[in-house]
């Protein structure tokens, strides 16, 4: 009854894409990629403890790197076993034919700007057909295509729609779909079995697709009759199809696609089968997906408050009712289960529903009860927003292997991160037409005998149409860390282990007409987790004027 209210409530279609293995499919489509292509591939993190040259993206130099941890793999190097966060030399011990491939590095870091400069055409082409586009990650994206569902309502037969997401889409309560809810985010990086199988738009030329085992009341899933919102979702799996098929054919990437009345359905449905497929959930399946979904699959589940939950819905069961979840176990189970309690499982959202609601006000508080609530019941009302570009730009560096113990030493790295942060802005600016009017500096310090603290200022920033040098934006972010020891003793010792630039809080450059007759940083100290500063304090830096390419 929940799940059709939902459906009922909120008649849009959201489709979710995940594009698959995605920096290693920049990788294969780059510059080197003539080098991985075809074999097992992963691509390594930079690490901060072994001094590296600047390599840009076309650099060979990149290949072959043994030292660092594994951020992205391809599906033939986890068939040999490689799994992210792995060590490189781990995954060439087991896998001697894998490349390994550095992410490009700058400015004395890694630089992701091939990545999400890759991210970005995958986004532009999405944004020709759909309504609003929210990027989640460099990989995700969630599209409102409500309106080119209808479109596709109104322009095409039902009987054309429905075959051709039939020969695309897997439904979310067939039988694959719900062994494949079941497994864990760690299973779902190995690849499972079920993400292993082909797509049914592999075999869409054949008369021989093959029909899953739909877990739903007669006359559901495919053949019935369906309801105008289940024609739209259907249609909505069109637009997915075509715009996945798009992406492949302009940019060469493959990716994964859901498509649900919100977001988190959304989400959820795209993860069931990858790589390369896509998944609709229907408002029938929405009950019988959910039910067997380990809670770490949902959205904000999956750290702190996560592990709480689980801890509290396995306690509530075993001291309750030891039968009790034994009972919820077998009733999720196709083969034979046993009759001893477990003392460590899997908590599935359908586990949570069967709490009452006063017992989870009293483990959680109301609030967090009620979203915990909504999140295992499927529920979700915020809407796809209009986010394509960026919020902020960050740029940060660990020194935990090297200590910055002078002025010197945090105004040189000042300078690069800095030169960074101004890289992106201009290319920002030229893309979105935006500029950013904070810039906001923290540093992990000690100062003399006192134990490591974190701090942060921000200043405000007047950069304009064209906007400032790399050695303005490092002077304002110099001046700021100066600010931060102010009060120390000139012969304090002082060591930084990390330091955080970000520019964020972007306007239209229609509203920050103001140019660059000034450059004011208006600095205010933000909390710490590990401590903080009451004091506040502006800054008029009286800089020279400096032109666009002064300082390239």
């Amino acid at each position: 009854k929940m799940a059709s209210s939902l459906f009922l409530q909120n008649q849009s279609v959201v489709g979710f894409i995940d594009l698959d293995c995605f920096y290693v499919a920049v990788e294969e489509n780059g510059p080197l990629g003539e080098h991985i292509r075809g074999f097992p591939a992963a691509v390594v993190q930079y690490n901060s403890s072994v001094i590296v040259s600047d390599c840009d993206s076309t650099n060979i130099q990149r290949l072959g790197c043994k030292i660092g941890n594994i951020i992205a793999v391809n599906y033939a190097a986890r068939a040999k076993g490689v799994t992210r966060f792995m060590i490189a030399q781990e995954a060439l011990d087991i896998c001697p034919n894998i490349k390994l491939i550095r992410v490009p590095t700058k400015y004395g870091k890694s630089e992701l700007s091939l990545y999400k400069k890759a991210g970005n055409e995958v986004v532009d082409i999405l944004k020709k057909r759909a309504s609003a586009c929210e990027k989640r990650s460099v990989d995700e994206v969630a599209i409102d295509i409500t309106r080119e569902a209808d479109k596709i309502l109104h322009e095409r037969s039902w009987e054309n729609i429905l075959a051709t997401a039939k020969v695309s889409s897997f439904l979310a309560n067939d039988e694959k779909s719900m062994h494949a809810a079941k497994v864990s985010k760690m299973d779902i990086r190995l690849g499972h079995a079920e993400q292993q199988t082909s797509s049914p738009l592999s075999s869409s030329n054949s008369s021989s697709q093959p029909q899953h085992k739909v877990f739903s009341p007669p006359g559901s899933g495919w053949n019935k009759v369906h309801s105008f919102i289940e024609q739209r979702l259907i249609a909505g799996a069109v637009v997915i199809s075509e715009l996945r098929a798009q992406v492949t054919r302009e940019l060469g990437y493959t990716c994964s696609g859901g498509v649900a009345v919100n977001k988190l359905l959304s989400k959820l449905g795209c993860g069931l089968h990858k790589p390369n497929q896509q998944t609709i959930v229907l408002p029938e399946a929405t009950s019988s997906l959910l039910d067997g979904l380990v809670i770490e699959r949902l959205g904000g589940l999956g750290g702190a408050f996560g592990t709480l939950v689980k801890d509290r819905i396995l306690e509530y069961y075993n001291s309750n009712n030891s039968q009790s979840l034994t009972d919820v176990l077998k009733s999720g189970e196709t083969s034979d289960s046993t009759t001893t309690v477990p003392t460590q499982t899997k908590v599935t959202c359908g586990m949570v529903l069967k709490v009452p609601m006063d017992t989870l006000d009293s483990f959680f508080g109301q609030e967090k009860a009620k979203y915990l609530y909504r999140m295992c019941s499927g529920i979700q009302n915020e809407k796809v927003q209009n986010r394509s570009d960026a919020k902020s730009f960050n740029s940060v560096k660990s020194f935990k292997h090297q200590i910055l113990k002078s002025f010197f030493d945090v105004d040189h790295w000042l300078g690069k991160l800095s030169s960074e942060l101004y890289d992106r802005m201009d290319d920002h600016r030229s893309h979105y037409r935006q500029v950013p009017t904070l810039l906001t500096l923290g540093v992990d310090i000690t100062i003399g005998t006192c134990a490591m603290t974190h701090t942060s200022k921000s200043c405000r920033l007047d950069i304009g149409v064209q906007g400032g040098c790399r050695s303005k934006i490092a002077q304002i972010a110099q001046a700021c860390f100066r600010k931060i020891i102010s009060n120390t003793d000139k012969d304090d010792y002082f060591g930084v282990s990390d330091v955080s630039l970000s520019m964020s809080s972007f306007v239209s450059l229609e509203s920050n007409s103001g140019g660059m007759a000034k450059w004011i940083a208006t600095s205010t100290t933000t909390p710490s987790t590990l401590s903080s500063s009451s004091s506040s304090l502006l800054i008029n830096i009286g800089l020279p004027e400096c032109s666009k390419r002064s300082d390239n």
